[in-house]
């Protein structure tokens, strides 16, 4: 609970256990400290974003307001939702800040956004394969067709580099016949690179 000025009149139980378990410095009931100066004092962008946000619901511009935020441990990835909405008692007008744990739908919605990334990917990568069954045709000669496979991958963003060489048996070593991309390194370690140079 914040009176007007910002300051911790109030905390419940949850929010001084929270704070023993993860090493606060000060009392964990904290109150007496002024909220939004321990945000502001704090130079992260989320501590900026609560500031802004508890500062607007204080002088009565907002009348809600949330931010989801990490706060992640040594040992674990969490995150929390703040929640706060003004309270009247009597004359009497504070704010309530809630933290709720929003870790396991947070966890969720990262592993779903990477699912839907690497099946964006795919998709990319199958359009590129299609279009190259058509270049085989198109392109007459080896090196039009090593050519346009590497630059055809390239431009999938699947790849910062694409390359194809010929491998030499006799002397473990690879010639390198077509690249497209990034690829000053192999363009550095020359034409006859060795096995174990090419891998690193």
């Amino acid at each position: 609970v914040l009176d007007l000025e910002g300051t911790i009149i109030e905390t419940n139980q949850s929010w001084q256990s929270f704070g023993t378990h993860n090493g606060i410095q000060t009392d964990p009931e904290t109150t007496g400290v002024n909220y939004v100066d321990v945000c502001e004092r704090a130079g992260t962008e989320t501590a900026e974003q609560a500031a802004r946000g508890l500062s607007e619901l204080l002088d009565g511009t907002q009348d809600e307001f949330r931010l989801d935020y990490p706060c992640h441990s040594p040992i674990e990835q969490r995150w929390f939702r703040l929640i706060a909405v003004p309270l009247s008692v009597g004359d009497q007008q504070y704010v309530i800040v809630a933290h709720v744990d929003i870790t396991e739908r947070a966890l969720a919605e990262h592993r779903l956004k990477s699912q839907q990334d690497h099946l964006s990917t795919l998709n990319r990568l199958n359009t590129a394969v299609r279009g190259l069954m058509h270049a085989v045709i198109d392109h007459s000669t080896r090196s039009e067709i090593e050519q346009h496979v590497c630059t055809t991958l390239a431009g999938t963003d699947a790849y910062s580099c694409v390359w194809l060489g010929t491998v030499d048996v006799r002397t473990d070593s690879i010639a390198v016949t077509a690249t497209a991309g990034d690829c000053e390194e192999i363009a550095a370690v020359g034409v006859d690179a060795d096995f174990e140079t090419m891998r690193g």
